[in-house]
């Protein structure tokens, strides 16, 4: 997509929402045991994320070509 508008990449970052608004705090959990076995199943998958590419969102700067 940038290419086609004669845009180059310049650098990409990849983000993970914070584990404390995608789980709830730790409080909350301890008094929710389905919740905390569901956090801690998903939270290492979400916390690994934007370290393998594959952030929640992802920020692009580019730079017009020539």
């Amino acid at each position: 997509m940038l290419e086609k508008g004669d845009f180059g990449r310049c650098d990409t970052r990849h983000f993970a929402i914070d584990l404390a608004y995608s789980f709830g705090q730790m409080q909350t959990l301890l008094k929710m045991p389905k919740r905390l076995a569901d956090a801690g199943l998903f939270a290492p998958m979400a916390a690994l994320g934007p370290k393998i590419g594959q952030g929640d969102w992802i920020y692009v700067t580019a730079r017009k070509a020539g």
